[in-house]
């Protein structure tokens, strides 16, 4: 698999913004349970545009 997958916190609307403005799209959303912060976040995901 090609491509490219990150953690967001929820609350980093700029960081969201960017990220999804690049082509990366939600691929799962936690209440925080897997962070040390315990803050809600995301997993993004970004795959080339040939391998789709």
């Amino acid at each position: 698999m090609t491509g490219s997958s990150l953690h967001v916190f929820q609350q980093n609307t700029d960081a969201r913004v960017f990220y999804e403005r690049h082509g990366f799209t939600v691929l799962d959303t936690s209440e925080g349970d897997r962070n040390m912060e315990n803050l809600p976040d995301m997993t993004l995901r970004w795959t080339p545009i040939g391998t789709r």
